[in-house]
Order: C-alpha cells, then structure tokens, then sequence
C-alpha cells in the first residue's frame, strides 16, 4: 500500500481538480490507473453535498478560500502552492475516507451520491395516504373530497378541515347498529366529534369505530393507535373506549389512551375512569395525573404517577421528551410523517433526549433541529431516512 501512495503524483492531481472539467477530462488520461481511480473519487467527492454536510465542511466554501489566498500571496507564490495543496489533499482525503465509510456502512450498490440530503430529498414529501371514513354502507370516503355526508338514519355529518362533526341533538340516542370508522394515516392528525357532543383527538396511524348515534345503555368506541377523548359528563350513560382486549369506562373526563406496540397506555388528565384488563384482571381506578401501563405479552398491569400534559401534548403538535431514546423518536417522527427511518449504527438508538418542541409540517426542518442540538447526522437513501454519527464518529 506504502509503494502504491508513493506512486501518487498528489500536486499533479490537485492541478488537475482545479482546471475546468472539459480540460480535466483531457488531461486525465495521462494519469497512472492508480491516480485515474484515485481523481474520479476526489472528483466525486469534492462536491457533495452529504459528505461534506455530515463532516460539517463546506468543499466549495474552502475551495475558493485556498484559492483566493494562493493568488494574493504571490512574494511566496511557490512555497504557498505547495502547502496548500497538500492540504487541499490532505482534506480531500479525508473526506474521501468518510465517504468510503458511508459506502460501507450503507452497502450502496452504486455511486456514493446515491446518498441525499434531507432537505432536498425531502423538500416535497407528502404522506402516502389520506384521511378516510368508512360509512355503515361500507363507502370508503377520503375526507378532503368531500364537505357534508348524510348517514342512513338522515345523521347529517359535516366535514371540515381536519375534523369529522356528527349532527348533535336532543335525540342524540338512538339505534347503534351503525357504525363508521374513521381512518387516520401515518402523516396526519384528526378530530372527531361524536353525535353526543364528546371530542376525539386522534394521532397518526389510528383508527376509531363508532356508531352513528349511541344507543340507551351506553356510548361505545374502539381505537386503534392514539385518541385522546374529551367525554360529555352523563352519570347514567356510560362511555366505554375498547383498546385491544382492554376496556376504559368513563361518565364524563378527558384522557388519553395509546395502543402502539405491545403496550396500552391510558393516562387521565380530568375526572376519574376505571381501567379493566382482559380476564379476571383486577380493574383499576385511576384519579388525575395517573397512568396505567398493561403489557399485551404477560398480561400485566402497572400503575403510576404521570403529568399527564406530556402525554397529550400530541394533539397540539408538541412533543415532550423525558429520558426519550433516539429509537423511540424515530418511530414517533416515521408516524408522524410517513417517512422511513433506519440507523447506521445499533448504538445510536439508545442516544436519549430531553425537552420539549413544536412539530412542524417540514420533516427536513424538525430533523435538521435534532442535528443542531446532537452529535447526529440525517441523510437520505432511497426514500429511507439514515441516521447517522456526526463527522463519522
């Protein structure tokens, strides 16, 4: 290896990358295999954006300014050329090993700049699927194409930006046998108002069926994924929210329930709710600021003292981290957005954050957040977002 780099004209290469690329396609042919193999990957290298993003180095920027110092400092001309070509070397070659690192890492079949940034592969990302409501006839109706429904039972539906409001009367009771079923995609947030007045928040990747109208005995839901619910207060009309196998009755309170994963999460915010494993489980009754954890694998069911405002932030599109691993945020963004998410390195998952911040609709703007404030970098492949160690390490 030693006997290849002594091989290496590195002063003629520098002088080569500096000439325009129609002259550098000519003069490259005079070059050794070593140092034609060598130029391609310097080429390449020098203007890319990624790998000079994820070193925090601007090639273009440091180009110019080695450049610009070399014409000004003529008295020295000669010694100036030479130290500066070696560290223009010096640092291609170093980005040049970060780029075969990269190569490695990812596996790439292909050129390196398969790599992209963010921001540009990125910058008109949109989910994939939109908002749906399944009637009781079994339409499938996506919700920005349409402003008003009319279910079989004459329940009028309005549908307004970003919400679903069923027709509130004083014959709000009524036959339950008709069910809807709303369908919210990874990418989108949605709220849902019930024909009893009580509201629904529902996250990313979730689902709720209700009926049209409740029935006498009782007002019954199910979800998938994350809702929060603000319930009309009825001490004689039950409101029950099916989570898997898991039942939460409530008369009249607000609280969130998660079901992502192998766990159902139901926090309380206002009032009181009683919280019913599957089996012979004993109910628990949970008071404000209290949270129950049942774990789908064993069965098991803890409870704990919670602030229950991290837990609903959701909603609002803020995000409250405490002791937040890198790996739990990814799947939260990939929801959130509809993206993919991967990572370089299994150690990065275990990173953990702290704080709290607003989501934005750019998925490019809130990851180059996280870069600001980590030793991490983001990069693109194939539509699959990479996490990565910043600079390499």
């Amino acid at each position: 290896m030693q006997k290849e780099s002594q091989n290496i004209d590195w002063d003629k290469l520098i002088d080569l990358l500096e000439k325009p690329v129609d002259e550098q396609q000519v003069l490259a042919g005079a070059l050794s295999t070593e140092e034609q193999a060598l130029f391609a990957r310097l080429q390449q290298v020098k203007n890319d954006q990624l790998l000079t993003g994820a070193l925090q180095l601007d090639a273009a920027k440091a180009w110019v300014h080695i450049m610009e110092k070399e014409d000004r400092a003529a008295p020295v001309r000669r010694i100036a050329i030479n130290w500066k070509k070696w560290v223009a070397a010096a640092s291609l070659l170093f980005i040049a090993g970060t780029a075969w690192w990269l190569y490695t890492r990812f596996s790439i079949n292909g050129a390196i700049n398969n790599l992209q940034t963010v921001e540009k592969a990125m910058a008109n990302h949109e989910p994939a699927s939109k908002v749906q409501l399944v009637t009781a006839g079994g339409q499938t109706i996506v919700l920005d194409t349409a402003t008003q429904l009319r279910e079989k039972d004459g329940t009028l539906i309005h549908l307004q930006q970003g919400t679903v409001a069923y027709e509130n009367s004083e014959h709000a009771k009524g036959d339950a046998s008709l069910i809807n079923t709303l369908i919210v995609p990874r990418g989108y947030l949605y709220n849902l108002v019930l024909s009893d007045g009580s509201k629904v928040w529902l996250n990313a990747d979730s689902k709720i069926s209700y009926p049209v109208r409740f029935d006498k005995a009782e007002r019954k839901v199910t979800i998938e994924g994350e809702a929060y619910f603000e319930v009309v207060h009825n001490d004689k009309w039950p409101f029950v929210v099916h989570a898997g196998n898991t039942a939460t009755k409530v008369l009249g309170t607000s609280f969130n329930i998660k079901t992502y994963g192998k766990k159902v999460y139901t926090t309380l915010v206002t009032g009181s709710v009683l919280f019913t494993p599957p089996g012979n489980a004993k109910a628990v009754k949970l008071t404000p600021d209290h949270q129950t954890v049942f774990n789908v694998g064993n069965g098991n069911t803890e409870t704990r003292k919670v602030f229950a405002g991290d837990f609903i932030a959701w909603k609002d599109d803020d995000l409250v981290m405490t002791k937040m691993t890198l790996a739990e945020l990814a799947e939260m963004l990939e929801r959130r957005y509809d993206v993919q998410i991967s990572f370089a390195e299994e150690k990065l998952k275990n990173i953990e954050y702290n704080g709290a911040l607003h989501l934005t609709n750019s998925i490019a703007e809130m990851l180059k957040n996280f870069e600001q404030t980590s030793n991490i970098q983001f990069a693109v492949k194939d539509k699959t977002i990479v996490i990565l160690p910043a600079n390499g390490k």
